[in-house]
């Protein structure tokens, strides 16, 4: 059976303020990705509705990943994204990268949909065994 290339595909958005969970994702998300997925690593600016756009492409069919780096003076909104493409994009998973909150700010985040949160690049390849069980499924259907 013949493949499209763009079904090999698999998007991971980064929002974030700076570029270190970009370089971390593009770093490890190829070593996370069940064979034949490709990661396709991407940052997006959280003040744009590129934002809702992927996650609106994204769908329930395909499936990618959302890393949100959440710091104190953006807790708020990131709240209401971590919402909002839970409810656009009910099969997307989303990870929260960490940046200087309290306990109290944390315990808040786990109201919403989040697979796992994170607190240094370094963590991310300790979330490779969930990303490649995720991916799975993708790779079955291409069977």
């Amino acid at each position: 059976m013949l493949i499209a290339e763009n079904q090999l595909i698999r998007p991971w958005y980064v929002v974030e303020t700076g570029e270190r969970w970009i370089i971390a994702a593009r770093r490890f998300a190829p070593t996370m990705m069940p064979h034949p997925l490709v990661a396709r690593v991407e940052g997006i600016d959280d003040a744009t509705d590129a934002l809702l756009g992927a996650a609106a492409r994204n769908g329930t069919a395909a499936r990618g990943i959302f890393l949100w780096e959440v710091r104190r003076d953006s807790l708020a909104v990131a709240c209401q994204r971590l919402a909002r493409v839970a409810t656009i994009a009910p099969g997307t998973l989303q990870l929260v990268a960490l940046w200087g909150l309290t306990d109290r700010e944390r315990v808040l985040l786990s109201e919403f949909p989040t697979a796992a949160c994170i607190s240094h690049p370094e963590d991310l390849p300790r979330l490779a065994p969930m990303i490649h069980d995720y991916f799975a499924a993708a790779v079955k259907r291409l069977d």
